[in-house]
């Protein structure tokens, strides 16, 4: 199994694009499992039309809540912090 986190996004040459082409045609033609992560849907992704129709050939599009991990953390650190400096207070 492969996992591709974030596709779509990165910067990309020749060189890349067709690397990430090949590496999908095959593993696609060979029937070997890829999971794709991204946060827009796969017409929107930074890639050529041909490495775009074989995600689209072999996935099952899942919506996720659009909710930032990253800001949750924040906020969970920024409690702690203040609970740390504020043993007596409520925090929210």
């Amino acid at each position: 199994m492969l996992v591709l986190d974030d596709i779509g996004t990165q910067k990309t040459g020749d060189w890349q694009q067709q690397e990430l082409f090949r590496l999908i045609n095959e593993r696609s033609n060979a029937g070997k499992l890829i999971i794709f992560t991204s946060n827009m849907p796969p017409e929107k992704l930074n890639m050529d039309s041909r490495t775009v129709d074989r995600i689209q050939k072999m996935s099952i599009v899942l919506q996720m809540p659009e909710e930032s991990i990253r800001l949750k953390k924040a906020q969970a650190e920024q409690n702690e912090f203040l609970r740390r400096i504020f043993p007596d207070e409520k925090q929210n």
